[in-house]
């Protein structure tokens, strides 16, 4: 039978549980009315969540949705996107 070992030092440079990275939805602001929506695409399903450090990462262009909010078809792309976190 293998025998572990214990070091109080090793316990406090090393995490035994990791907190898990929170995840929001992309969002966008509708030209008409100004709110933020929840965006959607070819790429992007609605209800997507995501962190924020993974959207700035993405590759995200010229996604289109129809807005919720005014009715009309939006073009988005990562860089006008932002991550909302509901609590």
């Amino acid at each position: 039978m293998k025998r572990l070992s214990w070091s109080p030092s090793a316990r406090t440079t090393t995490p035994m549980i990791q907190e898990p990275t929170p995840l929001g939805h992309v969002m966008i602001r509708c030209v008409e009315s100004g709110e933020g929506v929840p965006a959607s695409g070819e790429g992007v399903p609605r209800g997507t969540r995501i962190d924020a450090a993974s959207l700035e990462r993405s590759n995200l262009i010229e996604q289109t949705f129809k807005c919720p909010h005014c009715g009309y078809e939006h073009t988005w792309s990562a860089k006008d996107a932002w991550v909302e976190y509901v609590y």
